[in-house]
């Protein structure tokens, strides 16, 4: 054997692998260029656990945004490990955080692929998956967003585990699987139904599969899903107030959550079809009523789904069957159902619950392709690559988007009209860009649009020392105490407040304000989540 032909033995195996990765990175290469947005700010650049190794016992005993002063109910500490990790390695620039969430993708991409091999798919149907699903735009929002970091995280744990225990989910190997399993729930709480993605891959590969007791096995998972969910209730509750931000019929009646559930499945497949007007959080209206047409048309998605399960118990149509499996397994915390949470559709909730569907499809459009000409199974092909790159450049151009605050929220603006958080955060990069008369246009349409948030007051209160005819040092205070009043714990309008009081020579109501803001922020600092 001459040496090239041993090298190309040893290499062979991994060109699928490295053609994935080189797609990805072609697809997301312009993302490295862009700037802190979005929630970057909280996240990343306000976060003082990035400034110091010191922080990391604080990092996994308080809630995700504590280190910028603020309160949640997320508990995330491995993504903001990550985020130190980086910071103290290169400094905060974006390009470590955009490499992490890069390298993310890419190893989840090569574990997709490796998980339809491990299947038995066939392979060049399994590459195409993985190839559609590695470059399609609507991941965007988990991959260009630096933020984002949670859900590739987690889904690299969640497929990692899934890969310890094929191909026969052998008691040995729950060990390692358990490992994963806890990671990553310590990157994401999307992370709880893993036990049921490994149920959905015993539903693929044991013959057995309508025999209740073969799923015994992942007892052990079930047990680690249910201590966390345990501690999670003792330690922060499941106050919906908490979780969902509204107070509409949809946080009172679950039966509402349901329709309105069903009414985002039709838009989530147009979108993974044909990714268009994509934008973080769209605006979905509560649904109270089955004959909704969304919600119709999401009821008969959901009855056909079920059907293709039951009719998938045999080997046609099981890739299918198994794929629309994975696929609710994945939304299941995300469908507001059973809890409210903080939004009813968000982009990113696609990422890992795509994964099997692109999978399945591609099989089962494999299984039916043995029966076609050979030229019709290149046709099919190549309209899979001409897809590819139709979706790789919509991938591109969407990096765009994220590519400063100014043109992220001017984007959210115009497909988010009405959302008043857009405005002010819209306001705050004009605000950032010294263009102050623009904020202060901003700001005001966002109280215009709904005075229930305390930040536009804030802001407007921080501008008002620009002003041509100096401070109107009342109407800065009015500012502070109404965004005081719209939320008591809004730390930030104290600390400012007691500024103010400081400057004017009071100094009794400085140390008042001064002291209010400290205490809030250090309970949030240093509050469990």
């Amino acid at each position: 054997m001459n040496r090239s032909s041993a090298f190309d033995r040893l290499l062979r195996p991994y060109v699928p692998s490295l053609l994935l990765i080189a797609a990805v990175l072609a697809a997301y290469a312009n993302s490295f260029a862009n700037g802190f947005v979005f929630d970057d700010e909280t996240f990343i650049v306000r976060n003082i656990f990035l400034n110091s190794w010191s922080s990391i016992g604080r990092i996994f005993t308080t809630n995700l945004v504590a280190g910028s002063g603020n309160s949640s109910v997320f508990y995330r500490p491995l993504q903001i490990l990550l985020y130190l990790v980086i910071v103290q390695t290169s400094g905060l620039k974006p390009f470590g955080f955009h490499l992490l969430n890069m390298a993310l993708h890419a190893a989840n991409v090569c574990l997709v692929y490796a998980l339809g091999k491990r299947f038995g798919f066939n392979p060049l149907a399994v590459f195409m998956a993985a190839l559609l699903w590695g470059v399609h735009p609507i991941h965007t929002e988990a991959i260009t967003n630096m933020s984002g970091t949670a859900d590739p995280l987690y889904a690299f744990f969640c497929l990692l585990g899934i890969h310890t225990l094929l191909p026969d989910f052998a008691p040995a190997k729950m060990g390692r699987a358990c490992l994963c399993f806890i990671l990553a729930l310590a990157s994401k709480e999307s992370a709880l139904p893993f036990p049921l993605l490994v149920m959905s891959c015993i539903f693929l590969l044991d013959p057995r599969r309508l025999q209740p007791k073969i799923y015994l096995k992942t007892w052990p998972l079930w047990l680690i899903a249910a201590l966390y969910v345990l501690v999670r209730t003792l330690v922060i509750g499941l106050d919906t107030q908490g979780i969902y931000h509204g107070h509409d019929e949809y946080a009172r009646h679950m039966l509402y959550r349901f329709y309105t559930f069903l009414s985002t499945l039709p838009l989530y497949g147009s979108l993974l079809v044909w990714p268009h007007d994509l934008h973080v959080e769209r605006s979905i209206p509560t649904h109270m009523a089955l004959d909704d047409w969304p919600v119709l048309f999401g009821a008969e998605m959901v009855v056909a789904a079920f059907a293709q399960i039951i009719w998938g118990q045999g080997r046609r149509g099981l890739a299918l069957a198994w794929g629309l499996l994975w696929f609710a397994a994945s939304l299941v915390m995300h469908s507001g159902i059973l809890l409210p949470i903080n939004a009813k559709f968000f982009e990113h909730w696609m990422y890992l619950a795509s994964a099997g569907l692109f999978l399945g499809v591609a099989e089962s459009l494999a299984q039916a392709g043995k029966q076609w000409r050979a030229i019709t199974r290149y046709a099919v092909c190549i309209a899979g690559l001409e897809a590819a790159l139709v979706l790789a450049a919509g991938t591109y151009a969407q990096n765009r988007i994220w590519s400063d605050p100014i043109t992220f929220y001017e984007n959210l603006v115009e497909y988010k009209e009405g959302w008043a958080a857009a405005e002010n955060n819209l306001g705050v990069a004009y605000h950032k860009n010294g263009d102050f008369d623009k904020a202060i246009e901003h700001y005001r349409a966002a109280i215009a649009l709904n005075d229930s948030i305390p930040d536009p007051h804030y802001n407007i209160a921080r501008l008002l020392p620009y002003q041509k005819d100096g401070m109107p040092v009342q109407e800065a205070i009015a500012e502070l105490e109404r965004a005081i009043a719209i939320d008591p714990n809004y730390f930030l309008a104290y600390k400012y407040l007691g500024d103010i009081y400081a400057m004017m020579g009071d100094k009794d109501k400085a140390e008042a304000n001064h002291a209010k803001a400290e205490a809030i922020k250090n309970r949030n600092m240093h509050n469990a989540p």
